[in-house]
């Protein structure tokens, strides 16, 4: 019975041993475990800023935006006349519904002008015309005219014969061809015709028309 007892303490001591090697060794796995996850973090965290540092910097072929440049004054550059310009006057006969273009070059006087300048300008030298376009590359000054234009002819009657008339561009008209052509001689459907006047738009039209009425 004594001899039990005393092995008791050893047995205490092993067992207190074991307890601690394991504890030591806990500790000692949780460490490394540890340290391998802050290791981790590190890298993590320096890749991020990595990142963020590379976001940060402007990138090739872009443009730095800096909100200070929202105030810096942009130069317009206004439309104005050049030795370029084309000067445009654009007619339309109303009579014939004809539109008809004069283009000019400018002159020494328009070149430079902007455009209220301009306005300013063709008012006192073409009170009549309006102006609808205005540009660098071309200036458009616009009248109606209640007339014929000068490009058409107009066959009527005159002293009993049919007779070819023309208009200038102020709208009189004048002879530019008086026929040997009786207007009586023709029917009557015909002769109506002629005595209101016949538009016509190129002389060879006007001379098939002639050609027809003398047969």
């Amino acid at each position: 019975m004594m001899r039990r007892r005393r092995r008791a303490p050893y047995t205490i001591i092993i067992i207190t041993l074991c307890f601690v090697a394991v504890g030591v060794i806990g500790f000692y796995i949780g460490s490394r475990v540890n340290l391998a996850r802050n290791e981790d973090n590190k890298s993590i965290v320096a890749d991020e800023d990595e990142r963020r540092s590379e976001i940060e910097q402007p990138q090739p072929g872009t443009i730095d935006t800096d909100p200070a440049d929202d105030t810096t004054p942009v130069n317009i550059v206004e439309n104005s006349v050049s030795p370029e310009t084309k000067i445009i006057f654009r007619s339309h006969y109303t009579k014939c519904q004809t539109i008809k273009d004069e283009p000019m070059s400018a002159t020494e006087d328009m070149v430079g002008l902007k455009e209220d300048a301009f306005k300013t300008y063709a008012a006192e030298l073409y009170p009549e015309w309006q102006i609808v376009r205005f540009s660098n590359e071309e200036v458009i000054l616009f009248q109606r005219k209640d007339q014929i234009c000068p490009d058409h002819f107009f066959v009527s009657e005159l002293d009993g014969y049919i007779v070819v008339f023309k208009y200038t561009e102020t709208g009189q008209r004048y002879v530019v061809e008086k026929t040997d052509i009786p207007v009586a001689h023709l029917p009557e459907i015909d002769q109506e015709k002629i005595r209101r006047g016949i538009l016509i738009r190129n002389r060879s039209e006007v001379n098939q028309l002639l050609e027809d009425y003398s047969s």
